[in-house]
């Protein structure tokens, strides 16, 4: 019995100090949390990467000293004025022309509006955390793989 609480514990402490982590880098510059947007020309960056909501409503993640694409979402041209959201269902959204329609989506909708993460991880995924820590989505483009 000792075993199975001293897990809990130990589970319990990781998720506060993953939970307390997202508090303290919310507002960092590779970080966007539900109700935030990214607009056109605006970006998140951490060292090494960058992701950039482009004026041709291309969401692309790339090396910014080469210009290299790692990942893109393939909605080149496909409006204008675009914005990228992280909502409070969990769901990436681009909208074209600042909310009129949604052009792409990652489809993790939750059912509980909560807090969620999109993060520009040094490894080069890009990932979509709930509160608890738990990965909903990524681009699969960490560098171990």
């Amino acid at each position: 019995m000792a075993s199975s609480s001293s897990s809990s514990f130990s589970s319990a402490i990781m998720i506060l100090l993953f939970t307390t982590a997202l508090a303290t880098v919310g507002s960092a510059n590779y970080i966007l949390d539900s109700g935030k947007f990214l607009n056109p020309g605006e970006s998140l960056q951490n060292n090494v990467f960058a992701l950039v909501m482009q004026n041709d409503c291309n969401l692309v993640l790339l090396y910014p000293e080469s210009k290299s694409i790692i990942w893109e979402s393939g909605t080149a041209a496909e409006g204008s004025d675009c914005t990228l959201q992280m909502q409070y269902d969990g769901n990436l959204v681009i909208y074209r022309d600042f909310n009129a329609a949604a052009i792409w989506a990652t489809n993790t909708k939750q059912a509980n509006k909560d807090i969620y993460h999109l993060v520009l991880q040094s490894d080069r995924n890009l990932v979509i955390y709930d509160n608890n820590g738990k990965a909903l989505w990524d681009t699969d483009t960490s560098l171990g793989k």
